[in-house]
């Protein structure tokens, strides 16, 4: 099947090009995301085709500034030239919103390398092809891509009649059992006292009615074989000043709701397990203290507090075990104390309601309830308190009920049974300590 062939226009040299107004030999215009420079005069009432030159050696006006061989050379249409009408139009080496003409000549009208503030004309080089590509179809290979702008945007094709297209960023496969490529998504370094820059991952904004795009870290899936599911890894950035500089925080914050939405939930779920797996570890650790001091980072997960004014209650904290499933059990929860160090105390663990408003309002209560059996003749969940095992020579830890505060306790439940276990049969002559004496309750004298 023979082609249709191509039809030749011109070598090139000049490009026509249809004016919206009368135009001077030597004006710089802007089509599409390139610039060109006017052949001959377009004298718009009688004919608006004319020609703009492609490519060659130019000397344009420029603004009052330097601009050294080598330089990227953009056209504000809107600025200054040196010697020229203000707003007029002016090269600069700016990019800004500015368009792309070329790049500085090794040698400047003044015969150095580089214009001066005061030259009235910097001398660009301008390739006979388009400088500005606004679309590549197909696929396009590159060593790197810069930005010649403020912005380099990246964007999926838009929809027609259908979702947007997707923008994949992938490091590249891996060789004969070599890593695959990593893909990083790194601010720009700040200057001086300049902060670094951003890195966001936003989810697109919903439609009229649509939900906003979601944002998913995924770890890799493992090989087909063998291998570990890859990790995901948020991690505040570590100071690189010499000293007393602290590590980036990390934040994990639910959307804000409007008018009577709820605001976002936040959830950290351990991967499912495979068909004999464990489920995956949910685990948050304190950041270590530092080599030679420093405590270690607590943990502090709390309620919301409301912004409204009025009598709103705080958000509630749950901490609950997974469902079992069949006849197995439930997951536990615990709550336990750092281990100690080598001649340090365990860590404490204190349940505490909270206090009561600043003016009125009870503290909170503390309740330890065993689960409710829900099904036949199933037993109520048994409640232990027990001190801790003491080791070689040390004394079992004490359980203390009301120790400090001239309170009222009550132990026992209407029809319930109350058991007292371990009470020594002779008086152990120690003050108000309990004994059995023929089994009767007797308190000591001392």
């Amino acid at each position: 099947m023979a082609q249709t062939p191509c039809l030749f226009v011109n070598e090139g040299e000049t490009l026509d090009y249809l004016a919206s107004e009368d135009k001077l030999a030597g004006d710089v215009v802007v089509i599409g995301s390139d610039c060109h420079i006017v052949a001959r005069a377009i004298d718009y009432s009688e004919n608006a085709l004319g020609a703009v030159h492609n490519g060659k050696l130019w000397d344009v006006p420029q603004k009052a500034e330097v601009i050294a061989a080598g330089t990227k050379v953009y056209w504000d249409a809107d600025g200054d030239p040196y010697d020229g009408t203000a707003g007029s139009g002016a090269a600069t080496a700016t990019a800004g919103d500015n368009v792309l003409m070329g790049t500085a000549a090794p040698v400047q009208p003044n015969d150095t390398a580089a214009t001066a503030a005061d030259d009235c004309y910097v001398r660009i080089v301008r390739p006979d092809h388009g400088l500005n590509v606004a679309t590549l179809a197909g696929s396009m290979t590159a060593d790197d891509i810069t930005g010649s702008d403020a912005v380099l945007s990246i964007t999926g094709e838009a929809g027609s009649g259908g979702a947007g297209g997707t923008v994949p960023i992938a490091g590249g496969a891996g060789d004969t059992d070599e890593a695959g490529g990593a893909t990083s998504l790194t601010g720009g370094a700040g200057n001086g006292t300049g902060d670094g820059g951003t890195s966001s991952v936003v989810g697109g904004t919903g439609g009229a009615t649509g939900d906003g795009g979601a944002v998913a870290l995924t770890g890799g899936t493992p090989g087909a074989t063998s291998g570990t599911g890859g990790a995901v890894a948020i991690a505040g950035g570590g100071s690189a000043a010499g000293t007393n500089y602290a590590g980036g925080a990390t934040s994990l914050t639910g959307g804000a709701g409007k008018g009577t939405g709820a605001g976002g939930a936040n959830a950290i779920a351990g991967g499912a397990g495979g068909v004999t797996g464990a489920g995956g570890a949910i685990t948050i650790t304190g950041g270590a203290g530092g080599s030679t001091s420093g405590a270690n980072g607590t943990v502090a997960i709390t309620g919301g507090v409301s912004a409204s004014t009025g009598n709103i209650a705080g958000g509630a904290t749950s901490v609950t075990g997974g469902a079992g499933k069949g006849s197995a059990a439930g997951g536990a929860s615990s709550v336990v104390g750092g281990a100690g160090g080598t001649t340090g105390a365990g860590g404490a663990v204190a349940l505490t309601g909270g206090a009561g408003g600043a003016t009125s309002g009870t503290g909170g209560a503390v309740t330890i309830t065993g689960g409710a059996g829900t099904n036949g003749d199933a037993d109520g969940g048994a409640v232990t308190i027990t001190g801790g095992a003491l080791e070689g020579s040390g004394a079992n830890g004490a359980v203390n009920i009301a120790a400090d505060k001239a309170t009222t306790v009550t132990i026992g439940y209407a029809s319930g049974v109350l058991k007292i276990v371990g009470l020594p049969t002779s008086d152990p002559s120690v003050a108000n300590q309990v004994w059995s004496d023929s089994s009767v309750l007797t308190l000591s004298a001392g």
